[in-house]
């Protein structure tokens, strides 16, 4: 191996071989990192930043089941788009800004769900023909 090792290891001809770093990495070198596919990067990105998104995601839906789903729907659309950020020091915001945009279109796409199937009372929603097979 030529040079120093980076904070989050290098890999030599083995991209799985990782080398224990010493203390936390800076935003810059888990940027690096997760471009370069390291392994234990993206777990690094959900300790670091988990709770930082679940308040945001919380904020705006409040204490609601879809919570955890949507936290992990933030760290896939993360992962897929890490390619696109430039500057790493702005990695905590564009990962909020993740989060907040996925909370809102998914507390909007609920609402006009729930509009449309409110749209009727449910006295007025027509009966719907079943079939005359027997059930098997």
């Amino acid at each position: 191996m030529t040079g120093p090792p980076s904070q989050l290891g290098d890999a030599t001809s083995d991209r799985d071989v990782v080398l224990p770093f010493p203390g936390p990495p800076s935003d810059a070198v888990l940027v690096g990192a997760l471009k370069a596919h390291r392994p234990q990067a993206a777990e690094l990105l959900f300790q670091r930043y988990g709770r930082y998104v679940e308040r945001l995601v919380v904020r705006v839906l409040g204490l609601d089941p879809e919570v955890p789903d949507l936290i992990n729907e933030v760290f896939a659309r993360a992962l897929e788009r890490i390619d696109v950020i430039e500057e790493p020091a702005a990695l905590k915001g564009w990962l909020g800004s993740i989060a907040l945009f996925t909370a809102k279109t998914f507390r909007r796409d609920r609402s006009s769900r729930r509009g449309f199937v409110s749209f009727f009372a449910p006295e007025e929603l027509p009966e719907i023909a079943g079939s005359d097979a027997p059930a098997t």
